[in-house]
């Protein structure tokens, strides 16, 4: 066994070893002996972190979500501004579509792990009109 990690590189790692195997399996497949063998630690190591494969997948998401740097100044706004589309667009386009639903899906079998601003007082309602 190898020199034990901690802190930024072992999340790192994790992190890095969950969007490979949601890339090789997808959300569906997903299982998180297979997160602790390519990130090379244990799986206690993960299920004291995160009680679940959501909850995992979910941290890896918040991981990603990071802001990305700026982009270097091109010396005009418009410029400026079409550099910084491009790069968040980018930077989303990192988080595969099958973590975000199935840790949408999940939420709805268990809210803890549906993310913290998606609770039913934030959601969308229809609201009703009395007639004048």
């Amino acid at each position: 066994m190898g020199v034990r990690r901690h802190g930024a590189e072992l999340e790192r790692a994790i992190v890095e070893a969950v969007w490979a195997e949601l890339d090789e399996v997808g959300f569906a497949a997903f299982r998180v002996g297979a997160v602790a063998e390519r990130a090379r630690t244990s799986k206690p190591v993960l299920y004291r972190r995160w009680p679940g494969r959501a909850h995992l997948v979910l941290a890896a998401i918040r991981y990603a979500a990071r802001a990305p740097a700026a982009p270097d100044p091109t010396g005009s706004l418009r410029g400026d501004l079409v550099a910084l589309m491009a790069a968040l667009a980018a930077h989303a386009r990192r988080i595969p579509s099958s973590a975000l639903w199935g840790v949408l899906a999940e939420g709805e079998r268990d809210p803890g792990c549906a993310p913290r601003s998606w609770t039913p007082s934030t959601t969308a309602r229809p609201t009703t009109r009395s007639p004048p």
